[in-house]
């Protein structure tokens, strides 16, 4: 949130996708994908992706990062709304010309089901380019703009905890940025104390390169991102499971990540084995990775 211009908000308009040809992933470009898609790519970072995407009521907020494997990404999702949210999938990228067109395959957080299109169907086309180095979250209740690169400069304008913002340049103290929910491109400096790195958690940190360990295959082929978002939430319950509480303070760190990957990981096999009861094939698989009692 901008205060005061967050008021000025206005919506861009999606430009619908048409025929496009694979391209290399290294050749993605930052900037808007349509409406509700903002991307920037970092080529000094290992040509980084990070991203941000809101729907057009407000209601559904995710931001990812991931790095480029062939003529994919593999990114990690989090969920604006809900810190312990962690999703992962791949960002797909096509061409229509020498315009990218981008999917993104992966899993929602619950509350956006509703709010958001179906991503793996949904084409974003580059709308415009745009000079950012990257996407980040606010981490600060609040963040003041400053005119200048120096705390003397500060401003009454603000953004708030978990708003995106866009960065243009940086100094060891301070980011050039650009707020993303404000169609004037409102533009200034924030403390670099008040803003996220790309990898603010240690699940988004966690970006899968190669699928956790599974019994058996898929019978499909293709794994579904919903199956491949349980698998590493499996994976990541049996890590805490395996971890030694040493002192008071760490049995409490573990008892609460337990809970909460364990937790995530059962919601997410209960809900897969509702969705393929009647397929026998796939519910023998889902049983044989079923995650510990």
């Amino acid at each position: 949130m901008l205060i005061p211009v967050r008021a000025i908000f206005g919506a861009l308009i999606l430009v619908c996708s048409v025929p496009h040809a694979w391209a290399g992933a290294s050749n993605l470009k930052s900037g808007a994908y349509g409406a509700e898609l903002k991307l920037a790519v970092a080529p000094l970072d290992q040509g980084r992706v990070t991203g941000y995407f809101v729907t057009l009521d407000k209601t559904c907020r995710v931001y990812f990062h991931g790095l480029p494997k062939g003529e994919i990404y593999q990114i990690a999702v989090a969920n604006a709304a809900d810190a312990n949210f962690a999703s992962y999938g791949e960002l797909l990228l096509t061409y229509d010309g020498d315009t990218p067109i981008v999917q993104l395959n992966v899993a929602m957080p619950p509350g956006c089901k509703t709010a958001a299109p179906d991503l793996a169907n949904t084409k974003y086309r580059l709308q415009y380019k745009a000079d950012w180095q990257g996407i980040r979250l606010i981490s600060a209740k609040r963040a003041y703009f400053h005119s200048e690169a120096h705390e003397s400069t500060k401003q009454r304008a603000y953004v708030v905890k978990w708003d995106a913002v866009a960065v243009l340049r940086e100094t060891p103290a301070f980011a050039r940025v650009q707020y993303l929910d404000d169609k004037v491109a409102t533009t200034g400096w924030l403390r670099q104390e008040d803003v996220a790195p790309p990898e603010f958690s240690p699940e988004l940190a966690y970006v899968r390169t190669q699928l956790p360990p599974m019994q058996g295959k898929w019978p499909q082929g293709a794994l579904p991102v919903e199956v491949r978002a349980f698998l590493n939430a499996r994976e990541r319950c049996e890590h805490f499971e395996g971890e030694e509480g040493t002192d008071t303070a760490r049995r409490q760190f573990l008892a609460a990540a337990l809970k909460r990957e364990c937790g995530d990981a059962k919601q997410r096999f209960a809900v897969l084995n509702a969705v393929y009861a009647k397929r026998p094939a796939e519910a023998k698989f889902l049983k044989d990775n079923a995650p510990n009692p």
